[in-house]
């Protein structure tokens, strides 16, 4: 069964009669502050686009395809991404503005979303919340512990008695004062990220500048054989003994074509090493547009096709562009979710590190 958000004409009436009640008018104070390059977290069916003020540009992410098809309608000109709140597709400090609309009700996991919001902003950007929250009420506060699993069931996902206020603070931001409001289990307000010392100790380590995920233990990268855009196909356990760079990438994602030139240089510097890539197009609407895609970047690097998401499904992918570096053992050793600058020097540290 799905819950109520996953449904989305369900939960556009829904919002209707939410807003119709007095949130619209919040909805617009949050919409109205934001600035620069805008981020709206949680789109959902895209009521916040429409709002944007003028000078914005705007990047919209759920992880609904169902929902952004509605938010296309809103907003056709807006990049919409699939992603969930933990796992970003964007650099480090690409936003001025996040724009968090009952959302962090229904993040897995809320610490995790909001190191990730933080990861994206500005040093000197915004995140703009409207929430519901667990109630300051002693007795409605158990209430809603009581109801909170078949409400989450049925919501598809939703909590009600989250304390988010607290959660964002703990995740190192400063809620400012100024248009600070409460109304029930209703919360708006905007946060800055708090200042911190640099950690000077990352300099040094090339996956922290790169901000990849390390598993603590090495485990084989599980096999796959997809077809290549030119011909035949190429199978991992083919390329045991090489360095490969596993890319997950679609055309209709702009992170991926954000960070494909700085791919193919990377290739090209290490491929006579040992080093080789496997780009793969989860595109499903034929050869054509992603040959289009590769013959316009230029890029030289193997393209592999899988438009049914089956190998994207094995590497448990959320988020465009997703890559995996696989050593030479076949064994996956670090995991990047989003763009990165893979021509750095970070990224050509790693490689030769890992080459050796």
């Amino acid at each position: 069964m799905r819950g109520v958000e996953q449904i989305p004409w369900l939960y556009e009436i829904i919002c209707s009669l939410y807003e119709w009640s007095g949130l619209g008018e919040w909805r617009r104070w949050l919409v109205a502050g934001a600035h620069g390059r805008v981020l709206d977290l949680g789109t959902g069916t895209g009521r916040n686009l429409p709002l944007l003020p003028r000078g914005t540009t705007a990047v919209a992410v759920d992880p609904s395809l169902d929902a952004l098809e509605r938010a296309r309608r809103r907003a056709p000109s807006v990049p919409l991404i699939a992603a969930r709140a933990e796992a970003l597709p964007f650099r480090d400090r690409s936003f001025d503005t996040v724009l968090s609309g009952l959302v962090f009700c229904s993040v897995d996991e809320p610490a995790r979303g909001l190191a990730e919001v933080k990861r994206v902003l500005r040093p000197d950007g915004r995140l703009r919340m409207l929430e519901h929250v667990r109630s300051t009420v002693p007795w409605r506060a158990r209430l809603q512990d009581v109801i909170q699993p078949a409400w989450t069931w049925a919501a598809g996902g939703c909590h009600p008695n989250r304390e988010t206020e607290s959660t964002v603070e703990q995740a190192g931001f400063r809620i400012e004062p100024e248009g600070r409001q409460a109304k029930g289990t209703n919360r708006r307000f905007a946060a800055t990220v708090l200042a911190l010392s640099a950690d000077v100790s990352s300099a040094a380590d090339p996956f922290a500048d790169l901000d990849l995920i390390r598993p603590a233990r090495p485990t084989a990268a599980p096999d796959f054989t997809v077809p290549r855009l030119d011909s035949g196909s190429v199978a991992l356990k083919d390329l045991r003994g090489q360095l490969v760079f596993l890319n997950f990438w679609a055309t209709w994602c702009p992170p991926c074509k954000e960070e494909m030139p700085s791919m193919e240089r990377l290739y090209r510097r290490h491929k006579e090493q040992g080093f080789t890539i496997v780009a793969i197009s989860i595109d499903n609407g034929g050869t054509e547009r992603v040959a289009s895609f590769v013959k316009k970047l230029g890029l030289s690097f193997p393209i592999s096709l899988d438009p049914k998401v089956e190998v994207a499904n094995r590497y448990t992918v959320r988020a465009l562009p997703s890559s995996f570096l696989i050593d030479r053992a076949g064994k996956t050793v670090a995991v990047a979710l989003g763009p990165r600058d893979w021509n750095g020097k970070a990224a050509h540290e790693i490689v030769e590190a890992l080459l050796r």
